[in-house]
């Protein structure tokens, strides 16, 4: 197999072609597919792997990072302090502009088979 990610090769290729029939025409919904883990533990790279193995003419992915608040859209309670030194905190749920992604999510749904 041409995918290298170790979850993907796990499933095995005959769970991808079931998975890629399921999914052929006339599909009249999206399968929309939630991936979430810890900062760095590989959401992005497990799901540019899923894409290729589904087919990425088929696959859309929207990753929540790109909905990150930024600027003076900035969460307050981004800060964290940690001894005298005030940080961003990157991680709190406040700091995603969740409206925008879930309309992007549901764009995506309305052009693409499967959204990651």
């Amino acid at each position: 197999s041409s995918i290298k990610h170790p979850f993907i090769q796990s499933l095995g290729s005959g769970f991808i072609a079931r998975t890629c029939c399921m999914l052929q025409p006339p599909c009249q919904s999206s399968f929309v597919v939630g991936i979430t883990g810890a900062s760095r533990s590989g959401k992005s790279s497990l799901s540019k792997s899923l894409a290729l193995a589904l087919d990425t003419d088929r696959c859309q992915i929207v990753a929540q990072d790109d909905f990150r608040r930024t600027g003076k859209r900035v969460a307050e309670d981004s800060w964290v302090q940690k001894d005298t030194t005030w940080l961003r905190n990157w991680e709190t749920p406040n700091q995603t502009d969740w409206p925008a992604f879930e309309e992007a999510v549901t764009r995506a749904a309305s052009s693409s088979n499967i959204v990651l």
